[in-house]
């Protein structure tokens, strides 16, 4: 784990000082005092696009320094820059990044006639170019030695993120030569003996590189070495498929790191129709197909979903900590009888970290529907039981659907996009988009709704889940339901909204008006707009979960200091002074009290909010 602290400019200067003896012993020489304050002088004036003489941001330019005293990051302002030298600004983001980098590199510690650095990657997003070089030595690249410089459209840097490697300059100092002495094919059967296991003949590498390793870039104790950098692979022995490190000097290994990135851990057991637990491994990860069509369907639609939380939430595994993703198929639960009931068409479930499938049971929505029990167990940690029981099986259900809807398996026709168990040999077991198919509610005071209980499925979690199912499909797709329009947004937003509530926001014993306030509090975080907070009011209205909002006052006559929609001015917080004040600070749902008497301003509502006068009578507008 990398460590980097951010500090108040004083504070970073005082670093720079007392290390300067340590920094001398490797070639470096310490900052100056004043080479931070001279730098920061380089902030654009005011913000690209502001208008003159607008008073530029306040907040002060974001500094981290590394161990050794130099920086690590800088980030001007919001909306402001350090502006390219005259000569560059019209150049390519590319040519800026490397010019800044070497025009600014004693500040990162890089310094001297061999340092320069390549271009990895120059991504473009949101009018940003995200350029990451890689740093080199002689034109040799140094091994994950990297900063990321992000240029805006003015040819400004808005920040960089640095990781480099400042002790290979130590090189100039001892006249170290950097040319190899082992040849590319010496490092390549070097690499390939570092796996005895297989023979060489069955494997195979790329050309070998000329590389510097510099192991303080990966927290590792060390000094730089002359490396040839190769992957090898290999079909019959998975863990040698490699990215290996060989000495161009001695051609001893100096590192292999796996390109099988064992987070994706699939245990695939075998039952084989019976109560066995967890039964016979049958297909463990990087295996090929077994011939058991649950079996090799569960491992299909394992990566799948792991696949689908890994690309939309970053999330690894069912922990997020790259969990094996553990699974029996031909599964039979034990009944009191030899032998056990194993009908045609079995049941799934999850259970201590593990998914059970009955035969014909591995279907594609149902697998991402019981891996997403797990990790709701690991997050929210929603009670099996009524509403937060239904909510546990509703979110099952949506992350199910959207893997169903996202992945290249099952039958996705429009009849049956929204139904869950499709393709199983029964048939689909309900409807997202048409709970009450099924007899199932589709808003919370539906006469389908399951009220309350102990018993019957532990108060109709399964049955209940349709109030939550109905609004996923309403926010996705979108619709006209229960007097109210909603206009979908699709997949990738939705599932972001649910995993905001999943994983940060719902208690464990949650119901209906826990989730309505965890979906509004998670539109907020994620930066939605008034249109999209109201179309999300709109589908929560429509499905019966949405609560009164809050009651907000305004009144012009109140003198207090701190506008905050309070009914009365208490230590310095009242309520708004005008209508604008208390429509910009409403939420959609909220109710605005307004006191008597002329508000003679503009006014433009554009949230869902219900107006109301008190005192007496309220004149709006000009």
């Amino acid at each position: 784990m990398k460590h980097s602290s951010t500090r108040f400019f004083l504070a970073s200067l005082c670093v720079a000082i007392l290390v300067g003896d340590a920094l001398r012993t490797s070639g470096a020489q310490p900052l100056e005092p004043g080479e931070i304050p001279e730098f920061l002088q380089k902030l654009a004036p005011q913000a690209p696009g502001r208008a003159a003489g607008q008073t530029p941001a306040a907040e002060a330019p974001r500094i981290s320094m590394n161990s050794q005293g130099f920086v690590r990051s800088i980030g001007a302002p919001p909306g402001q820059h350090f502006p390219p030298e005259r000569e560059m600004a019209t150049k390519s983001p590319e040519l800026i990044a490397r010019s800044f980098m070497l025009n600014q590199g004693r500040l990162f510690g890089i310094q001297g006639p061999n340092g320069s650095y390549i271009t990895k990657r120059n991504r473009a997003s949101n009018g940003r170019h995200y350029v990451r070089l890689q740093q080199s030595y002689r034109n040799i690249p140094v091994v994950a030695a990297e900063v990321v410089v992000q240029v805006n459209g003015q040819g400004g840097v808005e920040s960089v993120l640095s990781d480099l490697a400042t002790e290979v300059q130590t090189l100039d100092t001892h006249h170290a030569p950097v040319l190899p002495t082992l040849s590319t094919n010496e490092a390549a059967a070097r690499a390939k003996a570092a796996f005895p296991a297989e023979s060489p003949a069955k494997m195979e590498n790329t050309s070998p590189q000329l590389a510097i390793f510099a192991p303080s870039v990966l927290d590792e104790p060390g000094n730089p070495v002359l490396v040839w950098d190769l992957n090898v692979s290999c079909e019959t022995l998975i863990e040698a498929n490699a990215r290996v490190l060989v000495d161009a000097k001695n051609g001893q290994i100096v590192r292999v790191w796996t390109l099988v990135h064992p987070a994706l851990n699939r245990q695939i057991f075998d039952a084989n129709t019976t109560t066995n637990n967890p039964g016979t491994l049958v297909r463990p990860e990087g295996q090929p197909a077994t011939g058991i069509v649950d079996a090799d369907n569960a491992y299909t639609f394992l990566g799948d979903t792991y696949n689908f939380y890994l690309a939309n939430h970053g999330r690894d595994s069912l922990d997020g900590n790259g969990m094996a993703l553990s699974a029996t198929v031909r599964y039979c639960q034990p009944n009191g009888t030899n032998p056990p009931f194993c009908p045609p068409l079995g049941t799934a479930f999850y259970n201590n970290n593990r998914m059970y499938f009955g035969t014909g049971t591995v279907a594609d929505d149902v697998t991402a529907h019981e891996l997403t029990h797990g990790v709701t167990g690991f997050e929210s940690g929603l009670i099996y039981t009524n509403a937060s029981g239904a909510i546990n099986e509703s979110l099952s259900d949506v992350w199910g659907e959207f893997v169903d809807l996202s992945n290249s398996g099952g039958n996705d026709a429009t009849g049956v996009r929204w139904d869950v168990g499709e393709d199983l040999p029964g048939g689909r077991i309900r409807s997202m988009s048409f709970p009450t198919n099924f007899n199932h509610p589709d808003r919370l005071f539906s006469t389908f709704y399951q009220q309350p209980s102990t018993t019957n499925d532990f108060g109709g979690v399964h049955k209940n889940s349709g109030v939550n199912n109905k609004l996923c499909y309403l926010l996705t797709d979108g619709d006209t339901f229960n007097g109210e329009s909603i206009y979908g947004i699709g997949i990738n937003r939705v599932a972001g909204l649910y995993y905001e509530v999943q994983v940060d926001l719902l208690t464990s014993g949650a119901g209906w008006p826990e989730l309505y306030n965890a979906l509004t509090q998670a539109a907020v975080n994620l930066g939605w707009n008034t249109a999209d907070r109201n179309n999300l009011y709109r589908a929560c209205l429509a499905v019966e979960i949405a609560t009164n909002g809050r009651d907000l006052y305004v009144d012009k006559t109140s003198g207090c200091p701190t506008p905050a929609g309070t009914p009365f001015c208490l230590f310095n917080v009242g309520p708004y002074l005008t209508v604008s004040q208390g429509v910009a600070g409403a939420n959609p749902g909220d109710v605005l009290h307004i006191r008597t008497g002329n508000y003679n301003e503009p006014m433009t509502v554009n949230k869902i909010v219900t107006i109301q006068a008190y005192d007496g009578a309220v004149t709006i507008g000009q």
